[in-house]
């Protein structure tokens, strides 16, 4: 039943959406396109963060899908604000489906998860302070909170796993898990469960 609302809100919204943008004026003609940077594609999931001069911005690479093994365009790139020009590129590995949508930067280390099931904390200059593996893809900005003096970062799959973290190691905070979770979990083997 959950899921029935769900899709019946995803496609009122998506008609409401159609409806209303033939509205909207183009812009082209009136602003002035200052840099484009050729990061792959992003998503209405994907934000942008600002840091002085930097702007990062999380990318599904050459397409949303990925059939192979490798896309040399996916991760977080930092962005020079003022040119465009890409400075580097962050989380990429050399291996799996490592599409990023949203960051979060929090005392100059940034946190993301990925479509290769993992959440990671890096410097903003690439170096990997640890990776946690999830139960699925993590498809949005994590979220600061605090709770009680102590700063947790929260993230959810798209499984239903609701994780808190701690922001300097990694470590689980606490977790939940929808009534219909069905994914892995840590403690049990990750191939069987994939």
């Amino acid at each position: 039943m959950q899921k029935l609302i769900i899709s019946l809100i995803a496609l009122f919204m998506m008609l409401f959406q159609e409806k209303h943008s033939a509205k909207l004026p183009d812009i082209s003609s009136n602003m002035k396109l200052n840099w484009k940077s050729p990061i792959g594609c992003a998503s209405f999931r994907t934000n942008v963060v600002m840091d002085g001069d930097n702007l990062f911005i999380g990318s599904n690479g050459n397409h949303f899908r990925d059939y192979y093994p490798v896309d040399e365009k996916s991760g977080v790139y930092s962005l020079n604000r003022t040119n465009g020009n890409i400075r580097s590129r962050i989380g990429n590995g050399d291996f799996g489906d490592l599409d990023v949508n949203g960051i979060l930067i929090y005392k100059n280390k940034l946190y993301f998860g990925n479509d290769n099931e993992e959440f990671l904390c890096t410097t903003k200059e690439g170096n990997i302070q640890w990776i946690i593996p999830t139960s699925a893809d993590v498809e949005h900005e994590p979220t600061l909170i605090n709770n009680k003096g102590k700063f947790e970062i929260v993230y959810a799959t798209e499984l239903g796993e609701i994780r808190a973290v701690d922001p300097e190691n990694g470590n689980t905070i606490w977790e939940y898990y929808t009534d219909d979770f069905n994914g892995w979990k840590p403690g049990k083997n990750r191939i069987t469960a994939k």
